[in-house]
């Protein structure tokens, strides 16, 4: 009873006979799912209208071979089979959802291809595109509002019928729901996860959502999707793939690459590298190995990669994310830096600010022609929601302050043709910029230098500055074209023997020429490489487990350094807020829960040695003389007379520009070079 009234449900257009190879099927799992009937929840079935069943049973009822060459129809035979015992139990014929639980491997998206056209597939990626909700219509059946004949339609298009079939030849019918097959549709894009493929190897693909998982997603969720292959008819003679999802499980917060499993092994190797003294050393040599020098960027890169702790105010989140600022010199490395750091998160996305809009970083809405709706497209800080997004030529950006409220709140706002959203972007921004002139104009300060507003960089952690240095004891770049100069046929182990020598020595001199404290001994140890692979499990299981938490001695040491610097620097709360969140990452570099004074007495040391902090301090100067020599130690000594009388304006001198110029012209410190320009000498 009642197979023949359950299968009109789902194979309408098809004879139920007993040649049908689904008929069979479902013979054969009328008599299998008899045993285990009684443990089916009829009623919660009845009243979700979804049945869940888990892969291996499936597999048992329909056969894997079955499900192999087609699993669409393998679903709906166990669609008919449920329908059926609801018919039986609650005397109701009612459609109901088979939903696929733990379906077996993970597969690259690769995988969807032709031959294997419906077929079952698993895959996880991150959704950048949002389809309009829609409806799709199999089946119309209407009733004639006069004879009240009975005109069945099976058509695609949600039309009423032009006249009655009977003879009365009305022209007015009645909608029947409950006979009609009329269902909500949604297509989204899914983009592959950098964590399983190369970075430049990135793919896509449509998946359709049905009924209730339809209106469930926003852009930047990372989902995991069990669907059909099929195709879809994209123009008159042309079809594209797409995955008919069957079921789908959020990955949101779960931002670990999901081939990564973790083992004892890994374990042991983690609390080895988090006990080592020479910890930040090793990271910052086997993550960058191409970069000379910059140990204190580095440093800070590191931190951002780790981030702070996640902290709730009532509703309200407090970012945990470090956001760094790199400003130098074309040509000193700042997008390698950029790119070794992408390299190791797997939400992760590298952009260039010359070819990258408002929109493509954060939301679009593209207007559909069709439906005349709203497509949504995810941006780059988008995808990478709880991942990392690298932005170089960050001042080549159209309108760096658009990027204002997702660095402080985390979110993008929308608001187009009627749609008001909000879209989370918890993303961890490093970027890095030229100076406005095209090189640095050390007589000048950073914010002069720049071009973007001062609202920007204050939402910047930490602000450095990238110059290279003329003096030709510890010239970084001399050493790089030494590297390239070498000859082939040298033997590789002597060849890395000397890079590491000329490495090490570098970094050293650097090292003792612009620090000499805590943080030198740190950077200084001799450093441990560690595997690409070992790394990035390292810093994904440090993010995701160790949460620190800032002990009383550390809290008063950041409290009063920060009112230290209120008195004399125009520093904002923001400030304080990056200290404490700098401190918690350098905590859980070291898988540590609690974050001691040391850590924040090391943090203070680095946010004193950022070059920014440096900048702003030596304007602080009296001396016009001092601040003259420090400009000749950075290569400037030539000097307009307008350049001198901003000098001594910046310094705050009471005397007048013309007399100190003079008296320095008299002393030989000035020499006039031509008509209103000295040359300092020393």
């Amino acid at each position: 009873m009642g197979t023949t009234e359950s299968w009109s449900l789902y194979f309408n257009q098809d004879e139920y006979t007993h040649f049908n190879q689904n008929v069979e099927m479902i013979e054969s799992m009328q008599s299998k799912i008899k045993q285990c009937k009684h443990r089916i929840d009829v009623e919660g079935v009845a009243q979700t209208k979804i049945f869940e069943i888990e892969y291996a049973a499936f597999v048992d009822f329909s056969g894997e071979k079955q499900i192999k060459e087609n699993a669409e129809n393998c679903i709906k035979c166990m669609a008919v089979v449920i329908s059926d015992i609801l018919l039986v139990c609650r005397k109701r014929l009612t459609k109901i959802t088979v939903r696929i639980k733990n379906y077996g491997e993970l597969m690259p998206f690769a995988y969807v291809k032709s031959e294997n056209i419906y077929s079952l597939v698993k895959i996880e990626g991150t959704v950048c595109r949002i389809g309009p909700k829609k409806i799709e219509v199999s089946k119309l059946v209407f009733e004639c509002d006069k004879c009240e004949e009975i005109i069945t339609i099976c058509t695609s298009e949600y039309k009423y019928p032009s006249k009655c079939l009977g003879n009365c030849k009305s022209k007015f019918f009645r909608l029947l729901k409950d006979s009609t097959a009329i269902r909500d549709y949604q297509v989204i894009k899914l983009q592959e996860l950098t964590s399983n493929i190369e970075l430049d190897a990135q793919k896509m693909i449509d998946c359709v959502l049905y009924d209730d998982l339809v209106g469930t997603l926003v852009p930047g969720d990372v989902i995991q999707v069990v669907g059909v292959i099929k195709t879809q008819l994209e123009n008159e003679a042309m079809y594209k793939l797409v995955i008919e999802v069957n079921s789908l499980a959020h990955l949101k917060n779960k931002v670990t690459p999901f081939n990564f499993n973790y083992e004892e092994p890994d374990f042991s190797k983690f609390i080895e590298i988090a006990k080592s003294t020479n910890i930040i050393s090793s990271f910052i040599k086997s993550l960058f190995p191409e970069i000379y020098g910059n140990e204190l960027i580095l440093f800070g890169i590191l931190l951002s990669l780790f981030r702070g702790t996640i902290k709730y105010c009532g509703e309200s989140v407090i970012r945990p994310d470090i956001h760094i600022l790199i400003v130098g010199d074309p040509g000193l490395g700042k997008s390698k830096m950029l790119l070794n750091a992408c390299s190791l998160l797997p939400k992760s996305t590298f952009v260039c600010g010359n070819f990258t809009t408002t929109a493509g970083l954060t939301v679009s809405l593209t207007h559909d022609p069709v439906s005349n709706d709203y497509v949504a497209d995810a941006g780059a800080l988008v995808i990478s929601d709880n991942g990392l997004c690298c932005i170089d030529e960050f001042d080549k950006l159209e309108n760096p302050t658009s990027l204002l409220e997702v660095m402080e709140d985390q979110m993008v706002s929308v608001a187009k043709g009627g749609v008001v959203c909000k879209v989370p972007a918890r993303t961890t921004i490093i970027a890095a910029a030229n100076p406005k002139f095209g090189h640095y104009d050390v007589s000048k300060k950073i914010k002069e230098n720049i071009k973007f507003k001062e609202q920007v960089i204050s939402r910047f952690d930490l602000v450095y500055l990238l110059l290279e240095n003329v003096n030709e004891e510890y010239n970084v770049s001399e050493n790089i074209i030494k590297k390239f100069r070498r000859n082939k046929g040298t033997i590789e182990e002597s060849q890395k023997n000397r890079e590491n020598a000329v490495c090490t020595k570098t970094k050293d001199n650097l090292i003792d020429l612009i620090r000499n404290d805590n943080l030198s001994h740190l950077l200084k140890a001799g450093p441990t490489i560690y595997e690409q692979e070992l790394l990035k499990k390292y810093v994904l299981y440090a993010r995701n487990v160790v949460n620190p938490v800032l002990t009383t001695e550390a809290k008063s040491k950041l409290q009063n350094y920060y009112l230290k610097l209120r008195k004399n620097e125009n520093i904002t709360i923001r400030d304080l807020e990056s200290l404490m969140r700098l401190t918690e990452a350098k905590a859980k570099m070291e898988l540590r829960n609690i974050a001691s004074k040391r850590d924040a007495e090391i943090i203070i040391q680095l946010y004193e040695k950022t070059l920014f902090k440096e900048r702003e301090k030596t304007f602080k100067k009296t001396d016009l003389l001092e601040y003259l020599k420090e400009m000749s130690t950075r290569g400037q000594n030539v000097f307009s007379t307008e350049e001198l009388n901003s000098f001594v304006e910046k310094l705050g001198l009471k005397k007048p520009a013309e007399q100190i110029i003079s008296n320095m012209n008299n002393q030989g410190y000035l020499i006039k070079k031509g008509r209103n320009r000295y040359e300092f000498r020393y």
